[in-house]
């Protein structure tokens, strides 16, 4: 009798961790659907616009359309990324911004709509839950150099 009590305790004891294991993933997927539903809500909202259409000559239309392909990728990356890891780490999300906005050259923009499109990207530190870039927005604009210039501290 003292065995088979024995047996069972230990029994409801395994099936308690189990439902436990298979509930965890559930949870922690479910941790992130807020994050992940906003990157979808992203993608109607955040889109760049090259001047007026009607004075857009191909070649813009081919940048404006190269740039939301790049915002649009970019999206989808962090989308993956949420959905395959409970917790992304700052690194791993930094990693997709910059691959992201790199894919644009900005010697091909104007300083505005360098801006405009960094703009776009410093939206997705908003929807992540970064406050910073750490640098990789203001390289990208204004180039390493300036940057450089920029946040070197200052003599005294």
């Amino acid at each position: 009798m003292k065995l088979t009590t024995i047996l069972f305790v230990f029994s409801l004891f395994l099936f308690a961790n189990v439902c436990k294991a298979d509930l965890a993933p559930a949870n922690a997927q479910n941790t992130q659907a807020p994050t992940i539903q906003k990157l979808q809500q992203f993608q109607t909202s955040n889109r760049f616009a090259y001047g007026s259409a009607s004075d857009a000559t191909l070649q813009e239309h081919i940048l404006k359309n190269h740039i939301n392909q790049s915002i649009e990728s970019t999206r989808q990356a962090f989308i993956r990324l949420y959905q395959s890891n409970s917790q992304p780490s700052k690194q791993q999300l930094l990693h997709i911004l910059s691959n992201g906005i790199n894919q644009i050259d900005p010697n091909s923009l104007y300083t505005d709509d360098r801006e405009q499109v960094a703009t776009i990207f410093e939206n997705f530190l908003d929807v992540i839950g970064l406050e910073s870039s750490d640098g990789i927005l203001n390289t990208w604009i204004y180039g390493k150099e300036i940057t450089d210039l920029i946040t070197k501290p200052k003599m005294q």
